[in-house]
């Protein structure tokens, strides 16, 4: 596959968390969003748990989504 993921964190039952980290200073995007959904089909678990973190926030399209944790700079350092 070549699409992948940098955070994949698994239980030994049934259950999996997939992220994308983003440091960079434009917002993260429903595009990289979508990127990581893809990266998340190969893995097999029932449970996925979708992160987003990103240094510069994320777009409001991607928001608006609200389809997984979105997690930006300043929540890692409250």
């Amino acid at each position: 596959i070549d699409k992948f993921c940098d955070l994949y964190l698994k239980d030994y039952f049934s259950s999996a968390l997939i992220g994308e980290v983003k440091y960079s200073n434009n917002k993260f995007d429903i595009k990289e969003f979508n990127n990581l959904v893809t990266s998340s089909y190969c893995i097999d678990k029932e449970n996925k748990y979708l992160y987003a973190f990103s240094k510069s926030g994320f777009t409001n399209d991607l928001i608006k989504e609200n389809k997984c944790y979105l997690i930006d700079i300043e929540k890692l350092f409250m």
